[in-house]
């Protein structure tokens, strides 16, 4: 029988950016994939500190959906021993509100990363200009209460988080309802 073994490497960084917080990594991907013209999901692996090991081009999909691997985002954060991830996608439309496919993908990740004793910090969209925050807007449930509120700090100026029929909504005073 043959013996496999399966090794993390390093690829050179596409960015220089030093990131040392979480609401780095935001910037850092909406310079990475927020004016892509197809949708990406990409996800940045942390310590237990919060700082930022790494990050991995999980899925490249059409203009409408990118399909994502659960086992994809999960083999990287074993190996490199990351017991913390945030998830990232574009929206090539440049509207941030999530899709129905992306609350079923996030649950998937969150319900995944729940049995292998992972920590999904956020699951953010981002777009060149703009953001959605599913942590900021209460729609994962996480213990990282320092993040929830360095996040939440981000939206305090522009949002208004109110429930309406029993769904969480934020209400941008320029733009309007998101979800």
């Amino acid at each position: 029988m043959d013996e496999i073994r399966v090794k993390l490497v390093n690829i050179k960084p596409m960015d220089d950016t030093q990131i040392t917080k979480p609401t780095d990594c935001i910037d850092f991907m909406k310079r990475m994939i927020g004016d892509m013209s197809s949708e990406f999901f990409s996800v940045i692996y942390l310590n237990n500190a919060n700082e930022p090991m790494n990050f991995h081009m999980v899925a490249k999909g059409g203009w409408k959906a990118a399909l994502v691997d659960p086992k994809e985002v999960f083999t990287a954060a074993l190996l490199q021993e990351s017991p913390k991830i945030m998830l990232f996608h574009n929206h090539p439309s440049g509207h941030t509100e999530p899709s129905e496919n992306d609350l079923a993908t996030t649950e998937k990740l969150m319900k995944g990363a729940h049995d292998l004793e992972l920590q999904v910090l956020d699951h953010i969209i981002v777009t060149k200009d703009d953001y959605f925050s599913f942590a900021a807007h209460d729609c994962l449930e996480f213990d990282d209460e320092e993040f929830t509120t360095l996040i939440k700090g981000r939206l305090a100026d522009e949002m208004k988080i109110t429930t309406v029929g029993g769904i969480k909504k934020a209400v941008n005073k320029n733009r309007g309802p998101r979800l």
